[in-house]
């Protein structure tokens, strides 16, 4: 198992996680930052990182790692188990 800093634990390295299951956390967080009327310049200062970066995630771009996917998703509300269903449906 894989302990994050936010408290996640994952039982597969995030190599193994591949493009899908990134593409599916990126595809979530665009959907809630529209659903919650969050500005992708907003979300990136939560996030600590670049607008151009965060627009790159929510497209699942696998050189972003995991854990910034687990924090956005978070910061916009997103359960655990959620999380987790959104990851393991990527399969």
């Amino acid at each position: 198992m894989k302990q994050l800093a936010l408290g996640h634990r994952i039982g597969i390295s995030e190599p193994f996680l591949g493009e899908v299951a990134k593409e599916h956390l990126g595809k979530e967080i665009k959907r809630q930052r529209y659903q919650q009327d969050v500005r992708v310049r907003d979300l990136a200062a939560l996030l600590n990182m670049q607008k151009t970066r965060a627009l790159r995630m929510e497209d699942g771009d696998c050189s972003i790692p995991l854990e910034l996917y687990l924090r956005a998703l978070q910061h916009l509300g997103v359960s655990r188990k959620e999380i987790g269903d959104l990851i393991g449906g990527s399969y």
